[in-house]
């Protein structure tokens, strides 16, 4: 038997074992296939914290109400200001001085019917750390703009098997990571960045500009993750670290491998049986290109925007681009083989130089220390009539550090 809304949709009669949802509200996104009104419980049964209230943050935790979240939690200890409001979309100009969790969450509140909607004004810190995330939480999406904050989160999440997401943008450039710390045996930000990298190592959003639509989709892009992994749909980017060049709309996407050097030590055999790890504080320095002197280099590391591969290949898989690094081998970084483990090793001398050993049919991702050669090598390897060649902007320099 089935009701009949005003409107004419046609809606099932509540499971009575089910959480409250407002079928009305929701009636489209339960129609979705994989998602239904057993994912719409689920949803609202699920409890969020999403780490910074800007402009990413501020559509996440918009889109993790709007789907029917059960509880969402806003933490940050900035204020509003002018400069940003043309990409942190839940203020309005009278909201300038005011804290951004708290108009934040009275922005949430009238978003949907019945929200539980907290907020903490202050920025993440060990002494606030227990008390902001509540180890019971389903997901954490993590929009700070700050090494530190990031690495700090990241490590409690992993120590307190919390599952994480990380969303990142800068100018036209996004990045993505899911880490399902809820699983045991999973990797995480240490096996691939030991120390914290140096503050400002990657520029800012203050230097460099943004787009508010840039952050919107990457923020979408985030969101839609945790709306598939909290309904009980399956993640696209788990394990992965998605990056997105959004100047050409391409997307790259780097498999995560697990090291065994990694700080955090070896996972227990159940979710919650891990100690608490510290991780190296020691601040890493920037990567540094190793270029002969007849190739110039920036020596700070690029922003990693990925040029040109389609959004439906995974690098170092079969069916996929395979990777093509052009660097000398007084190059190559221990970092490098995690990053990219399987990959093909010919110096861009002997490529330009003649040598036949690819094939112009095969796809290839080609990729240097910070995407200058590549960017060249690029146009002589199109010219020479290859039809699947792509680059990777910002190179191995921009891989070795996330974003902010």
């Amino acid at each position: 038997m089935a009701t009949e809304p005003a409107n004419g949709d046609v809606m099932p009669v509540p499971d009575e074992q089910s959480p409250k949802i407002d079928d009305l509200f929701f009636s489209r996104q339960i129609r979705m296939p994989g998602l239904g009104r057993s994912g719409q419980g689920k949803l609202a049964e699920s409890s969020v914290l999403i780490m910074g209230a800007g402009a990413l943050g501020c559509p996440v935790a918009t889109a993790m109400v709007g789907a029917g979240v059960g509880s969402v939690t806003v933490a940050d200890g900035d204020r509003v200001e002018r400069r940003n409001l043309h990409r942190q979309t839940a203020y309005c100009l009278q909201d300038e001085g005011r804290y951004k969790a708290e108009c934040l969450a009275e922005y949430l509140s009238q978003r949907c019917p019945e929200p539980d909607v907290r907020f903490f004004n202050e920025f993440i810190a060990p002494e606030s750390m227990n008390r902001i995330v509540d180890t019971s939480l389903r997901l954490v999406v993590d929009c700070c703009d700050n090494f530190a904050s990031r690495f700090a989160l990241h490590d409690y999440c992993r120590d307190h098997s919390i599952d994480l997401i990380q969303a990142s943008v800068q100018n036209f450039s996004g990045s993505l990571l899911f880490f399902e710390f809820s699983r045991h045996a999973q990797p995480c930000l240490g096996c691939l960045y030991p120390a914290v990298p140096h503050e400002g190592c990657v520029g800012s959003c203050a230097q460099d500009g943004i787009l508010g639509a840039t952050a919107q989709i990457i923020a979408s892009a985030a969101s839609q993750e945790a709306i598939r992994h909290l309904s009980g749909m399956k993640p696209m980017t788990h394990a992965r670290h998605m990056l997105f060049n959004l100047e050409n709309f391409e997307v790259f996407k780097l498999q995560l491998p697990r090291s065994p050097n990694c700080p955090a030590g070896v996972r227990g055999d159940l979710p919650g049986t891990s100690p608490v790890h510290s991780r190296n504080t020691e601040v890493a320095e920037p990567a540094v290109a190793g270029e002969p002197a007849a190739v110039e280099e920036p020596a700070a590391v690029a922003e990693p925007a990925v040029a040109g591969e389609p959004a439906d290949q995974t690098a170092g898989h079969s069916d996929g681009a395979e990777i093509l690094d052009i660097r000398n081998p007084w190059e190559y970084r221990e970092i490098d083989d995690r990053l990219a483990p399987s990959r093909l090793k010919i110096p861009m001398d002997e490529l330009v130089n003649g040598s036949d050993v690819l094939d112009k049919y095969r796809p290839y991702a080609v990729i240097c220390e910070s995407g200058i050669r590549s960017a060249k090598l690029l146009d002589i390897l199109k010219n020479r009539g290859f039809t699947a060649v792509y680059h990777i902007e910002g190179g191995f320099a921009a891989l070795r550090s996330p974003m902010t």
